[in-house]
């Protein structure tokens, strides 16, 4: 589905549109066929029929909205790295994966300048509490799981 097709209604800032509200008539439908829905991110439609774009991060927030909109029970981002890490890897040799973390820690890294996930995705999904995922395209690593996790550790991760 097209973002329009999938009843992603946004203003009219193309190229940085912000979504505005979702109907979700026909996501549900092809849901209540067993059926799994493709639906472009990182796009929508204004109220007038025009097709805009949402900019950096559009997918992310894309899946969060639509995951929100359909009171989904998880978020799965997937990305070209195995998860969130404790550093940039390729300045920091020794990052780690975060197995756990916090919708705060991840935001306020996002914020921050790591580009794992774009920060209105985090944001969607913390207001409605939908567990986010992210995970790499390219193995089945499980990636970092963000909820309302509390860490034992002071930092985390450093960006």
């Amino acid at each position: 589905l097209t973002g329009a097709q999938a009843g992603i209604i946004t203003d009219e800032n193309y190229c940085r549109s912000n979504i505005l509200k979702i109907i979700p008539n026909k996501i549900n439908e092809i849901l209540k066929k067993k059926k799994v829905p493709v639906i472009a991110g990182f796009q929508g439609s204004s109220e007038n029929g025009e097709i805009t774009t949402f900019g950096r991060g559009g997918s992310d927030t894309s899946a969060s909205i639509i995951a929100a909109a359909l009171n989904a029970e998880l978020i799965e981002i997937f990305t070209d790295v195995k998860g969130v890490m404790t550093a940039d890897p390729q300045v920091v040799k020794t990052a780690q994966l975060l197995e756990k973390a916090d919708y705060s820690e991840i935001l306020e890294m996002a914020n921050e300048g790591a580009r794992v996930v774009h920060p209105r995705a985090i944001e969607v999904a913390a207001a409605v509490k939908i567990p986010l995922k992210i995970r790499s395209n390219f193995d089945n690593a499980a990636g970092t799981l963000v909820t309302n996790f509390k860490p034992d550790k002071i930092i985390s991760a450093v960006t």
